[in-house]
């Protein structure tokens, strides 16, 4: 089985490292000559391609019609687009998975056609939340590749939400409260009754409605 990364750096190198210790075939792209003379060094059993990464010729030379995965890692998000259009248009490579930096590129990318994309920018920051958190707020976990967030914020009796129904709670459009946990047990939206202190409320946001929603749960100094 054979893998094709396109990009430099040591992201490139750590990659084809692991996925040649899996067992897999190794192709990199790479524009520079010093890099790829690099590489070369590191990675005895890797193939080695010199040149631009959407190019056909590059990735013929590259075996993409052996290739089962495309990873499009370098620094600049179109390259990667038209690296991925390429090798699934042309070579009917089965997984094209493309690097975005830019969080506005994610949706472009989609519509697009590119079926896996790794939004860089939104994976860091829900990392970060994840793991540093705030002292009401946990950061459960993402899907649809960062665009959908659930969350668990710790009720306090100082928040505007502590009396509530979950009903009573006005949240953003496409935000959800999902219900809360009170003593190790969940309760689900429609049968939650009244938030109390030190209940955990579970919320579906996306990007643009995580903020607002969190303050409509914890006031507006949240």
């Amino acid at each position: 089985m054979r893998v094709i990364i396109i990009g430099g750096g040591e992201i490139v190198y750590f990659l084809s490292r692991t996925f040649t210790s899996k067992g897999y075939n190794v192709s990199i792209v790479n524009d520079s000559q010093e890099e790829c003379e690099n590489l070369a060094r590191k990675l005895p059993r890797a193939l080695i391609i010199k040149g631009e990464g959407p190019d056909p010729k590059i990735l013929e030379d590259a075996q993409g019609r052996e290739a089962i995965i495309l990873l499009a890692v370098t620094p600049y998000d179109h390259v990667n687009l038209v690296c991925c259009q390429t090798g699934e248009l042309l070579f009917k490579i089965p997984h094209a998975l493309a690097l975005v930096h830019d969080p506005d590129n994610y949706r472009i990318f989609k519509q697009l056609g590119i079926k896996n994309v790794f939004n860089q920018t939104e994976m860091m920051v829900s990392m970060i939340e994840k793991n540093i958190g705030y002292d009401n707020f946990n950061h459960l976990f993402t899907y649809e590749d960062g665009n959908v967030f659930i969350s668990e914020i710790v009720i306090k009796d100082n928040m505007p939400s502590s009396g509530k129904n979950i009903s009573e709670i006005k949240v953003p459009d496409g935000a959800l409260i999902i219900g809360l946990t009170r003593t190790g047990k969940f309760y689900p939206q429609l049968t939650a009754g009244e938030i109390s202190p030190e209940d955990r409320i579970m919320v579906l946001t996306d990007p643009d409605n995580h903020a607002d929603t969190f303050r409509s749960i914890c006031g507006r100094e949240a």
